[in-house]
């Protein structure tokens, strides 16, 4: 009796781990709804690309995960935590910092246009911003008074969408 007590503290110990850590990884992870990438090979395509558009990521970690919209991975250099995206062909649709939505340096024109938007309920838990010049676009991740999270993109005229704004393919530092 004594062992079968013992064997069920430690199975509800384990489970309880468990959970815990699971819980701690999908805290780390977008809201985005995503799925690990399994092909290596496209996985080492992004890389490659990525390599070329910015040597500073050659030895960077990413793991390269799929969604809805395409492909992206995450990256931090400098401390700044990045995002690099590829469409669903696997064209290169941008790199994104995240930045602090509160910091002043947030335009002011999206800031009133969320305040006008129908996700001024929601706070704005991740906010990303295009490194690309040519490509002014934004992320946010949002949950609302019910704990509930989406995501949502604008573009630089503060127009928001579900999906991510494309951009024409642009072709990588030679």
């Amino acid at each position: 009796m004594k062992n079968f007590i013992n064997y069920g503290g430690f199975l509800i110990i384990t489970c309880l781990l468990s959970n815990l850590s699971f819980a701690q990884d999908a805290t780390q992870r977008q809201t985005m709804d995503q799925s690990t990438m399994t092909d290596p090979g496209q996985s080492q395509r992004f890389m490659n690309d990525l390599n070329k558009r910015n040597p500073n990521t050659l030895n960077q970690n990413i793991e390269w995960v799929d969604n809805k919209d395409g492909h992206y991975g995450n990256y931090t250099l400098d401390s700044v935590i990045y995002m690099t995206r590829y469409d669903k062909k696997g064209n290169f649709q941008g790199t994104y910092a995240k930045k602090d939505w509160n910091d002043e340096s947030v335009p002011v024109s999206l800031k009133t246009s969320f305040d006008r938007s129908t996700y001024r309920g929601s706070a704005v838990s991740s906010y990303w911003e295009s490194t690309e010049p040519n490509n002014k676009t934004y992320y946010m991740e949002l949950r609302n008074d019910k704990g509930k999270s989406s995501n949502v993109w604008a573009n630089d005229r503060g127009k928001f969408s579900t999906t991510p704004y494309s951009q024409t393919t642009v072709t990588p530092n030679k």
